[in-house]
């Protein structure tokens, strides 16, 4: 059984999916094909799930979409490492190095190289951002630089010894989950990050980069939250961000200006706001998740059924936004009916679905 909240200005209306559905190892995806990120060899617009006929004999583990892009994990048992395909825009590099540097996109799956000897746990994608966390912990981002400079064609290793878990990214921020909290890089613009003068003091860290020089490297600000409590999960919309406590704690702060930060304004938040929404976890069993569109925050609410908890079945949040499209409809079977919350910033609307 689960419940779904949502959160934006506007009133509820059809999901446009423009992100893919993983079934089984293969990969179906429709919405805009104007940049070649449906993956089909061409330009095309599709109303309505179309299978990737490229991946029909691979086993594809996760998808990820950006803005004009979209990445798969593919496991190659005859690859001593991982296969992360890229296609749609390359404009920025966020599909990796392709044979011309002019070249604008490419509609076709590509390997991206640099992870030949690497085991990809988990990958990610937003805007024209894209980037892959390995079983060690090491982050990896290519496309366009958070920073400003030149663009990365070439995953570029960030190595921290904070132990990531957990990467979201955003339009022109990223937040990393580590052991020692949560960690922000990027861009200001409504707050995305702590740097206003009227945000609680935090802490700042360094990636060194591989050649031991940090000059061009991202700055890390922790973030900062509830102490006695552990963040278990981060999200990112285009420029606001969300976190859920182990306690069931729902926080968001940044770019506020369609409700999507559930506070019951439009006003953009410089550091982490609680939101009040009964969503506590009241048991092992309750499992809750987190989730950011461009301008709109979803909450997943889940309870185990007895017979997955005797089995050791827990649910584990989606680690992107392309294994959260990928598990609609939401309703499982066996499972109660899902329960829809949207709100708005002048009422709140309850639906069955």
């Amino acid at each position: 059984m689960g419940e779904r909240y949502m959160w934006s200005t506007r009133s509820p209306r059809a999901v446009k999916l423009l992100a893919a559905k993983a079934y089984a190892g293969r990969l179906f995806m429709c919405g805009d094909g104007s940049f070649g990120q449906l993956g089909n060899g061409d330009h095309q617009s599709h109303g309505s799930p179309v299978e990737v006929l490229f991946f029909s004999s691979k086993h594809v583990e996760q998808i990820a979409c950006g803005m004009r892009h979209s990445l798969a994990l593919v496991s190659d048992a005859g690859s001593s490492g991982s296969l992360i395909y890229g296609f749609g825009s390359a404009r920025h590099g966020q599909i990796g190095m392709l044979e011309s540097r002019t070249q604008r996109s490419h509609n076709f799956p590509k390997v991206i190289e640099g992870f030949e000897n690497c085991e990809i746990v988990s990958i990610y994608a937003n805007g024209d951002h894209s980037a892959a966390l390995s079983a060690d912990g090491q982050l990896y981002i290519w496309g366009r630089r958070f920073s400003g400079r030149s663009d990365d064609h070439i995953p570029q290793i960030l190595p921290s010894p904070l132990g990531i878990t957990e990467v979201a990214l955003g339009w022109n921020h990223a937040l990393v989950l580590t052991d020692n909290g949560v960690y922000m890089f990027g861009g200001y613009r409504h707050g995305m990050l702590s740097g206003s003068p009227l945000a609680n003091p935090i802490q700042h860290a360094l990636f060194p980069s591989a050649q031991g020089d940090s000059s061009d490297a991202p700055t890390l600000e922790k973030v900062p939250c509830l102490d006695d409590e552990k963040v278990v999960h981060i999200a990112a919309g285009a420029e606001h961000s969300a976190l859920i406590t182990d306690k069931g704690t729902i926080m968001t702060w940044g770019w506020g200006e369609h409700g999507q930060l559930g506070l019951g304004n439009t006003c953009d938040q410089t550091s982490p706001q609680i939101v009040n929404i009964d969503c506590k976890r009241s048991s092992t069993s309750v499992q809750l998740g987190i989730y950011c569109g461009s301008g709109f925050t979803i909450v997943v609410k889940s309870t185990l059924s007895p017979t997955r908890r005797q089995l050791g079945l827990h649910a584990r949040p989606p680690s992107s936004a392309g294994e959260l499209k990928s598990s609609f409809p939401l309703q499982r079977q066996g499972d109660a009916q899902p329960h829809l919350v949207i709100w708005d910033k002048k009422k709140r609307k309850e639906k069955r679905k």
